[in-house]
């Protein structure tokens, strides 16, 4: 061998050791491709029911602060539509703007007359209603645990009951007012924060739309309602569940 192709053939094996060795094999290969980066839907809803125990309170209310307790019974046709039955009662009391200030004289508390004469002391509120939950996700928590989460639109049709509206002439002669219905409706957003298979926490802002007869500012009334429960979900595995 000469000595220009000893040199060369040095050169050759040089190169080769520095050139990348292919990669070996992993030994999760029959696994790879097999798990998705993010996993499907963990928390199934669809064939369910779910029972959640409420509590709601006014929001932005003008006459009356309202505190109210009942329940939800929803019945889920898949994991975006649901059915439900709701019923709450509760009680109220007078706000701030209630407050009666004369011209030139100090303000004063309205008279239980002059609260007589004003809407919105709702008593109960019963009715159906129709949620469509089109966003399923999660929340990563500290970096430690995955909270799942979903998103509702609601819509519903309601009875509500509330204590009639006097007139001054009537107020002022010692009438007591009845309760009075009237049907409405409501929309709304919402949302699960869950724990378990069985368990989740509600959240629902809805606004009520109801009609009061007779009065001289307008018949339909809005209110707004804040909401939250603890939801039970039955049965615990349903055979969809992974």
């Amino acid at each position: 061998m000469t000595s220009r192709a000893a040199t060369a053939l040095a050169c050759a094996a040089a190169l080769a050791t520095l050139a990348p060795r292919a990669a070996r094999a992993s030994a999760a290969d029959a696994f790879e491709n097999k798990v998705k980066p993010v996993s499907g839907q963990l928390y199934e809803k669809g064939g369910k029911l779910e029972l959640t125990p409420v509590f709601a309170l006014s929001v932005n209310d003008a006459f009356f602060s309202k505190y109210m307790a009942g329940a939800k019974l929803s019945y889920h046709l898949n994991d975006y539509f649901a059915l439900a039955v709701m019923g709450s009662i509760g009680t109220s009391s007078p706000t701030g703007s209630t407050s009666i200030c004369p011209l030139n004289k100090s303000c004063s508390a309205a008279t239980a007359a002059q609260l007589d004469q004003v809407p919105g002391d709702i008593k109960w509120i019963t009715g159906v209603e129709l949620a469509f939950s089109p966003v399923y996700g999660k929340l990563n928590v500290f970096a430690e645990k995955a909270l799942h989460f979903d998103l509702s639109v609601l819509a519903g049709a309601d009875l509500v009951a509330y204590r009639d509206v006097l007139s001054a002439a009537a107020a002022q002669g010692g009438e007591v007012p009845g309760t009075a219905t009237s049907p409405g409706g409501h929309l709304g957003l919402g949302a699960r924060f869950f724990f378990a298979r069985f368990m989740a926490v509600q959240l629902e802002l809805k606004d009520i739309i109801y009609s009061v007869p007779h009065l001289s500012s307008g018949n339909l009334q809005t209110q707004l309602m804040a909401e939250a429960g603890l939801s039970f979900f039955v049965p615990v595995v349903h055979r969809g569940d992974t």
